[in-house]
């Protein structure tokens, strides 16, 4: 498969033990009226109101998983919306956003890398960049700071 030229964010790939991820993710809350725009494949981390955010890259925040898309009522339309990205500064017309995220901690992440990646680079830690997508090699990464796994709490 050739590499792709445009940024995707991190999609779900497989297991680190080899099996299929088969689609696993939970519900996350979304604070009514948050500004930030959240897109399928970005990383999101946790707050202490029990919410989830955008998280950005080269942060020491323990991220939860990774976006998949939300649900929510529209308040333009007054119609249930299902999107694979939050727009941002939504504030449903009843309940909330629910968000559904990728929080598997043995989940492995197809990106692409924001530079040339070479054996050598294998089996290293990166910190998450916010670059836009390149002609580099498309890579298969796990999340090393995970909330589930990291122990770190909520900053």
């Amino acid at each position: 498969m050739a590499n792709q030229l445009e940024k995707f964010g991190l999609r779900p790939y497989r297991k680190l033990d080899g099996t299929p991820l088969v689609g696993a993710q939970n519900r996350y809350k979304i604070a009514n009226g948050y500004a930030t725009a959240i897109f399928q494949g970005d990383l999101v981390r946790p707050l202490t109101d029990g919410t989830v955010v955008r998280s950005v890259g080269n942060t020491s925040y323990a991220v939860i998983g990774v976006f998949n898309g939300c649900f929510y009522n529209d308040p333009t339309t007054q119609k249930p919306t299902y999107s694979n990205y939050y727009p941002g500064g939504i504030t449903p017309t009843q309940g909330q956003i629910t968000a559904f995220v990728v929080d598997d901690p043995d989940a492995v992440f197809l990106m692409n890398a924001d530079a040339v990646f070479a054996q050598a680079d294998l089996f290293r830690n990166y910190s998450l960049t916010t670059d836009t997508g390149s002609a580099n090699a498309n890579i298969l990464v796990r999340i090393n700071n995970h909330f589930y796994r990291s122990g770190t709490g909520i900053a």
